[in-house]
């Protein structure tokens, strides 16, 4: 095993259907070099999202916030309703409920893989 692939393990993103987001955790950043954008690509043939960096913004691409002059630290907040409602339908994901997905990293195309069949399901209280 590659001590990239050693770092893979941290990786993950969560999904809150309530608020349409989708979250990237820090390392999974760090793994990916620090991109100013990531692009979402999507597998047909098998339940896959893989986050790919982008170094300049593109059609298709999601910027990454910028608080301060330097980027987060915290989770990264991708809003993106088209993107959203087209995960939403690929994945039947159900309103008021969280999702979180581990991801591998695919060293010789420098990105991300995440196995959407089979995610952490929390589900939020509803007050």
């Amino acid at each position: 095993m590659s001590d990239d692939n050693k770092k893979a393990p941290r990786s993950f993103i969560r999904v809150s259907t309530k608020y349409k987001r989708l979250y990237v955790n820090p390392a999974t950043h760090d793994i990916l070099g620090n991109p100013p954008f990531y692009e979402f690509l999507l597998s047909d043939e098998k339940k896959q999202l893989f986050i790919a960096p982008v170094w300049e913004n593109k059609i298709g691409s999601y910027s990454i916030p910028v608080y301060n002059g330097q980027r987060q630290r915290r989770e990264i907040v991708v809003r993106g309703i088209i993107l959203f409602a087209a995960l939403t339908k690929k994945f039947g994901w159900q309103a008021n409920m969280n999702y979180k997905y581990f991801g591998e990293y695919i060293p010789e195309y420098n990105i991300i893989g995440f196995q959407m069949s089979n995610p952490v399901i929390m589900e939020r209280a509803i007050r």
